[in-house]
């Protein structure tokens, strides 16, 4: 299928663009695909975001040069999040490529707009011919304080490695497009690494559960575009690719080379993955989930921010089955109660629990006839550390007999209905909090990252015994072939397996203290 840029026509192919030169001022240039495509792109709003070294801040170099050389008098930022990495990195690149290609005409650290600005030559499109007298201006401004950007007319503006910046940054910069004689030029673009994961760049340019709530006019005016290193294997140095490869794990290949959203430095649930934990509600429980089971509600409670009601079950096997949720804004504890009645209905809830800060909530949500506990006081980490225990597979422990791969090994303790897209949305985006300039990051959540549906979780899965402490269905090692005596068999030396190591056990600890080797299980009425 043939790619076609607005205003520009088909996009040439891989071959005419390696064997196609095209000339800024002096400077021979052959795009990359992806680049050709941010470069000329017609969108108000691009999105080139991929793996290391994948050459997207050329792709936004070559766009701010076509901006300012082409159009005389236009006038544009271009940011990063800290003026230090701007100055080294973005800014240093530009110069120097403006300077190659012999259209810098001046540059000021500190000219009439308090901040560096160099002052390109304008040419002709076509012969590329310097324009006399006709100039375009280039700002580079850090972005890590939004107000820092007030007072400027622009035409368009570029945020480097906007993964480090804020959105606040973003829609700043987009309200100062308004640049007179410019308007059918006014373009916004961020460059950037995937490795923050599932971000505001993610959200805002590549989620289509997002973009699906827009009207299709907005849709149409961004443009998402993805490249991975090894589409810049001809500008790279041999044995760029061929180190990192064989230096980095399989998750760190995806993130540096593929450009992966899903996976990224820092991600706290590590082990979520939709494939293994999302499951379809109306396949699995024909009839509904049996009303006999166990039932857990937690809320936290919003306000500007969603409120995130989590309704789970527990199976037999001890498995959580995370089936419904409410999850929106509102400051009226009446309209939350009455969508909430039906869905807890006569079920045997074994615990409803509500964030312990928000007992006003509490109090009126007991009026409309939902009595709430307060969530367990836990350390924040533990509660990470218990919930993602229940996300990971365990080899021993097979899936439930709902489920589409019952009676198979590798099963995870917890499962989400295909409905809760909130919280399937927020669990791999939750990350360790990232200080800027370290390489480290704090033992902490990043309070930035949307969490609601997640901390409702958190104070659900408080309630239930660590995922160690439950016993694994042992029919998860055996195939399904196997015949009723084979799987017994297996049982009993599984069974005497387990004996023998609390055994080992006990006889380690002496005489200060004896362990029963039972194993708490939780259990819905069968």
């Amino acid at each position: 299928m043939t790619k076609v840029l607005p205003g520009f026509g088909p996009m040439p192919t891989d071959e005419e663009l390696e064997n196609t030169p095209f000339y800024f001022g002096k400077k021979e240039v052959r795009f990359l695909p992806k680049q050709f495509e941010t470069c000329f792109a017609m969108e108000p709003e691009i999105a080139s975001t991929g793996g290391y070294g994948s050459a997207k801040t050329k792709g936004g170099i070559f766009r701010a040069t076509r901006l300012l050389t082409w159009y005389p008098g236009n006038k544009g930022i271009i940011g990063r999040y800290a003026s230090t990495d701007l100055a080294a990195t973005t800014q240093a690149d530009c110069l120097e490529f403006w300077t190659e290609a012999n259209l810098l005409d001046d540059f000021v650290e500190k000219g009439k707009y308090k901040i560096p600005t160099a002052t390109l030559r304008c040419v002709d499109p076509e012969s590329q011919e310097i324009l006399k007298g006709k100039y375009s201006e280039a700002l580079f401004a850090h972005v890590d304080d939004p107000t820092h950007l007030h007072g400027h007319h622009l035409g368009f503006g570029w945020i480097d490695e906007a993964n480090e910046a804020k959105k606040k940054s973003y829609e700043k910069l987009m309200s100062r497009l308004r640049l007179p004689g410019f308007e059918r030029l006014y373009s916004l673009w961020v460059t950037s690494n995937t490795d923050q994961g599932y971000d505001w760049i993610y959200d805002h340019f590549f989620n289509h559960e997002e973009l699906e709530k827009l009207e299709p006019r907005a849709r149409k005016a961004r443009r998402a575009i993805h490249s991975t290193t090894y589409e810049n294997r001809r500008n790279l140095p041999e044995s760029y690719i061929r180190n990192m490869e064989n230096s980095y794990s399989e998750k760190a290949r995806r993130i540096y080379l593929g450009g992966s959203y899903e996976s990224f430095e820092g991600q706290i649930y590590e082990d979520f993955q939709k494939e293994v934990h999302v499951f379809n509600l109306a396949k699995a429980f024909k009839d509904g989930i049996p009303p006999s089971w166990n039932r857990l509600l937690a809320v936290d409670v919003g306000g500007s921010d969603p409120w995130a009601w989590i309704f789970a079950a527990v199976d037999p096997w001890g498995n959580v089955i995370v089936y419904d949720k409410i999850y929106r804004p509102g400051t009226l504890v009446a309209p939350f109660a009455k969508e909430a009645k039906p869905k807890i209905g006569e079920y045997r809830f074994q615990a409803k629990v509500i964030d312990n800060e928000n007992k006003l909530a509490a109090g009126e949500l007991g009026q409309h006839g939902i009595r709430f506990t307060n969530a367990k006081k836990q350390n924040k980490n533990d509660s990470i550390f218990r919930l993602s225990g229940y996300l990971h597979p365990n080899p021993d422990h097979a899936h439930p007999e709902w489920h589409p791969k019952a009676g198979l090994g590798n099963s995870p303790r917890l499962f989400i209905a295909d409905n809760c897209v909130e919280l399937i949305r927020e669990l791999p985006q939750q990350r360790w909090l990232k200080v800027h300039g370290e390489d480290g990051f704090k033992n902490e959540p990043d309070p930035a990252i949307s969490n609601h549906a997640v901390d409702a979780l958190l104070y659900l899965i408080r309630e239930l015994p660590r995922p160690t402490e439950l016993e694994v269905t042992f029919r998860s090692t055996l195939s399904p072939a196997l015949d009723a005596m084979s799987v017994m068999m297996h049982e009993i030396r599984h069974r005497a397996k387990q004996e023998n190591k609390r055994r080992e056990w006990n006889a380690r600890m002496g005489s200060g203290g004896r362990f029963s080797g039972r194993r708490h299980i939780l259990r819905g009425a069968a």
